[in-house]
């Protein structure tokens, strides 16, 4: 399965490592949430009574377009959710194409976290550039590595058991048949991951840095990318980062 409309004009890819880290810092009352990347960094502090969320708040602090500070307002719908909820009924109740794709997840990840207690959560997800038509996809917790996987542009390639699973569409499916609980929650951090780490490809945002989006080809894919708002989109200059080197300035957000 390859990745159609895709060139390459990175002329450093094929060298370098996307990274993403996640942080998920519980509070009395609260859940604060923080995820930094190449082309993103956000926080969310989500506010409960230990069985509801009463209240979400937020940062953009590095995106592609003007617009996603925005998708805050859309992340209200949250308020009122049960705790207990799970992924897939946060992501119903909040509409995943009216949000920030990575500001939901980010939250969605922030509340599942609320019942297991105090204990801090981090995710370091890490995508090798292809080479040789093969890249290394590993995600770790709390710095223990829970899934290192291989592919070959949107399919799997290794291990044995996973190969020729797609990393696309239809990966929530099969990744629900194959893991559960923690280890299935870190799969999708992973999947989420690899998937920004395609824009690697690009030597940076794909159009004119301080211009007018206008349109876009996948459609109504998100919060900035709907209708309504990506006519007032523009395209931030110099929002992308490189962590290949320096993982330990992630969620600095320097």
């Amino acid at each position: 399965m390859t990745i159609p409309d895709l060139p390459i004009t990175n002329p450093d890819y094929g060298t370098g490592v996307y990274r993403r880290r996640i942080r998920l810092v519980p509070g009395e009352g609260t859940m604060l949430a923080e995820l930094e990347d190449n082309n993103h960094g956000f926080r969310v502090c989500i506010e409960h009574d230990g069985q509801r969320i009463k209240r979400v708040t937020g940062d953009a602090l590095r995106t592609p377009l003007s617009t996603c500070p925005g998708a805050l307002a859309r992340l209200q719908r949250l308020v009122g959710a049960d705790i207990h909820s799970d992924a897939t009924q946060l992501s119903r109740r909040a509409d995943p194409t009216s949000n920030c794709t990575h500001w939901l997840d980010l939250c969605i990840l922030a509340i599942n976290h609320i019942p297991r207690g105090a204990a801090v959560r981090q995710y370091d997800v890490a995508v090798t550039d292809e080479r040789d038509g093969v890249s290394e996809l590993s995600v770790h917790c709390n710095g223990m590595v829970v899934h290192r996987w291989y592919a070959s542009g949107l399919a799997l390639a290794g291990p044995e058991p996973l190969a020729g699973h797609t990393l696309f569409h239809g990966f929530s499916s099969w990744a629900r048949d194959c893991f559960s609980g923690d280890a299935l929650e870190a799969a999708l951090v992973l999947q989420r991951g690899n998937f920004v780490a395609q824009a690697r490809r690009f030597a940076d945002v794909p159009g004119t840095a301080n211009e007018p989006v206008e349109s876009h080809r996948n459609g109504n894919v998100c919060y900035s990318y709907s209708p309504e708002i990506v006519k007032q989109a523009i395209y931030r200059s110099s929002s992308v980062r490189d962590f290949t080197a320096t993982p330990e300035l992630l969620l600095k957000f320097v």
